[in-house]
């Protein structure tokens, strides 16, 4: 383990606990600006930095998106670590590869044949309820360990609640 002091919030400390809880997915549903999207990057950050090898891939429904959001996100919080290594970034495939063979990659599923691409480690999507649910078992089963979500509590009949209450889920 790193020795960093990390300031962390109530909604981080559940998605680690989750983490390592026998959930296979951790599903956060909240308000904009109510930081589910940041502690979860924050998580997978360290969970990269602490873990070697480990496969990360962090989604949502366009590159755009991504980039407004969890990119930035992930950026301010690695620079804030003092971790930022500009040459560990590859700004064409947006993939962050650590000195221990973990990698963190965002992607947007504006192609929907990236979500029928290589597997990972652990994945999470931004902002679920604005992709199909096809395309999420597609990345689903390309998948071998946890599975984070998120989403701004919007239309009640999304997929999304469905799998937020599946037996092998876990509700934030």
């Amino acid at each position: 383990m790193t020795d960093l002091i990390v300031k962390t919030t109530p909604v981080f400390q559940r998605n680690a606990h989750a983490y390592n809880s026998e959930a296979a997915i951790i599903c956060n549903e909240g308000g904009s600006r109510s930081g589910k999207t940041y502690s979860i990057v924050q998580l997978l950050i360290g969970i990269a930095l602490n873990e070697p090898l480990k496969r990360i891939s962090i989604v949502s429904h366009s590159l755009p998106h991504i980039k407004r959001g969890a990119m930035r996100d992930f950026r301010a919080i690695m620079e804030g670590l003092g971790r930022w290594e500009e040459n560990q970034w590859s700004a064409t495939n947006f993939v962050y590869t650590y000195k221990n063979g973990s990698y963190i990659e965002l992607f947007g599923l504006e192609d929907e044949s990236k979500a029928r691409g290589p597997g990972r480690d652990i994945l999470f999507v931004n902002e679920a309820n604005l992709i199909h649910k096809t395309l999420f078992d597609q990345l689903a089963m390309r998948t071998t360990g946890k599975i984070f979500a998120d989403w701004n509590p919007a239309d009640f009949n999304s997929w999304v609640y469905d799998l937020a209450d599946g037996e092998n889920a876990l509700k934030i």
